[in-house]
This record gives structure tokens, sequence and C-alpha cells, in this order.
């Protein structure tokens, strides 16, 4: 039911979670038998980290609903004694994640292949995601306006561009003088790419 009311990326990653799942659970468990405590210990056992459990148990307790309110479940009212495993806090998980501006300069000198090296350089200065910055066109980028368009996502799972999950995430860019020069840059190196490779309006 799910592959024809929501997104393929949705119903692929749900399809994923629902394997995953019947790992940890068993196979051969019945969805109407289980209890919090039995969730609870299979989760533990599997010996993963709090934080990958948490999104185990997030798509878990998010499939049982659905199968509720689809009547595939009659009583899930267990759900509510499943809490959280304490995990490492989220401004500690992250302080090591980002690369303070010394360290990007680094990394950019250490890198020889040039179009990964103005990738990083994009993702530095823009903030933008990498699935928005790989679905991204050279016409998304307004050189005379100064602003880069983000309406759509790179979903590689399925290998398409698609459509963001919320509102949010389409916006405009500002390009200060640094990340207007790079897309300049990136615009060159595009077209040099294309004309090279025999596709001179490829976008």
């Amino acid at each position: 039911d799910q592959e024809l009311t929501v997104k393929m990326s949705t119903y692929k990653r749900n399809y994923f979670a629902c394997n995953t799942l019947k790992g940890i659970l068993g196979e051969n468990t019945l969805v109407n038998r289980l209890s919090a405590k039995y969730v609870r210990d299979r989760f533990l056992t599997t010996g993963k980290a709090p934080g990958t459990l948490n999104e185990h148990m997030t798509r878990f307790k998010a499939l049982i609903r659905w199968g509720y309110h689809n009547d595939l479940i009659s009583d899930i009212s267990y759900l509510d004694k499943l809490e959280p495993f304490k995990d490492t806090p989220h401004k500690e998980k992250i302080q090591d994640k980002y690369l303070e501006a010394e360290e990007l300069k680094k990394l950019l000198a250490g890198m020889k292949i040039e179009k990964w090296k103005l990738l990083t350089k994009f993702l530095a200065l823009s903030g933008l995601r990498f699935r928005e910055a790989a679905a991204l066109l050279i016409s998304d980028m307004d050189l005379k306006e100064r602003v880069i368009n983000v309406t759509k996502t790179f979903d590689p799972v399925n290998l398409v561009v698609t459509t963001p999950k919320t509102l949010c995430s389409i916006r405009d860019i500002y390009m200060q003088d640094e990340l207007k020069a790079l897309c300049k840059q990136i615009k060159l190196y595009t077209l040099q790419q294309n004309l090279l490779f025999g596709h001179p309006d490829s976008q």
C-alpha cells in the first residue's frame, strides 16, 4: 500500500527499516503480541550505540502506528512505555564533526581532484547539504542576483532528483563575495567539462 501513497525514497527507507527491525525483533515474531519489555530487550541485545537504537526506535514506532491506523494492529498502547535510550547530548556529538577554518584550508590544500575540491569548498561556503548541492543545476546559481535557488534534493537510493521533504528546505542562499567567485569558477569548470565530453548544453 505504501508504495502507492508515499515518495519512492520514503517507501524504500521504510522497506529497509522493516528488514532491519525484523532482524532485531525476530522474523517470526507476531506484531500483535509485542510488549515494551520484549522490544527494549531485543534492541539492547544488538549492542548498537544508543543513537542508532533511537533511530531504529523512531522508525519502529512510526511503522507500528501506520499499521494501527490501517487496522492491521489492534493495540499499540505499549509504545508509550518505550522511552529513548540514553544518548550523548547532541552538542557533544557534533563538536568534532565540523572543521575550523585552518583545518578546512589544510583539507583543500591536500585535495588533488579539481571537481571534489570545488564541491568541498562550495559546501563549506554555502552551508548546503551534499544532496542539495548534487541536485543543483548551473541555472540555479544566479550570479546577477547573487543567489543560489535551492528547490530540490538528490535521492542516492533511487538515483533521481526529487522535491525536498519540507517546504523549509526550499530557499535562496545569498552569495557573499567569496561564494560568488567560487560559483563563477564552478560554472566555468562545468562548461569546460561539458565541452570536453561532448555535452555543451548540459546543466
